[in-house]
């Protein structure tokens, strides 16, 4: 049977907003943008125009993505920065990054674009696991 757990929306938000901030970064020219971009169809960058609900949307699912994450963490009995981290490495590489990989073939899109939102997600889910996991002690 699923076990639901209460959930302290605190770390939660403070997870999503971090995945957030950190994908702004990720993101702009600053970082990995500029590859990104190379790596979309032109009638995707069309869509620039909706970036408020484009950003939005991605805060949603930032907060889906952090309430999932700490329930998966307490069923999984991981606890501390040192466990959270590797938690969040392994989940980020085997149930995002591997399925992605997968995708991405198949849709012949480019490999940096796979390895700049892969490395995305591992890195997102590592640092908001190795945070949320750390504040259930």
């Amino acid at each position: 049977m699923l076990k639901f757990y209460f959930i302290n929306f605190v770390p939660v938000m403070a997870a999503a907003v971090g995945q957030w901030i950190l994908g702004a970064l990720w993101y702009s020219p600053v970082l990995f943008g500029r590859m990104a971009r190379s790596g979309v169809p032109e009638n995707a960058k069309a869509a620039d125009k909706r970036w408020a609900l484009s950003m939005l949307l991605t805060f949603a699912a930032n907060i889906s993505v952090s309430v999932i994450l700490l329930h998966v963490i307490l069923l999984n009995g991981t606890y501390g920065i040192k466990g959270g981290a590797k938690f969040g490495f392994v989940v980020g590489l085997g149930l995002v990054a591997a399925p992605m990989l997968a995708t991405y073939i198949w849709e012949k899109r480019p490999l940096r674009l796979f390895v700049v939102n892969a490395g995305y997600w591992i890195l997102a889910l590592t640092i908001s696991s190795a945070f949320m996991a750390r504040r259930i002690l």
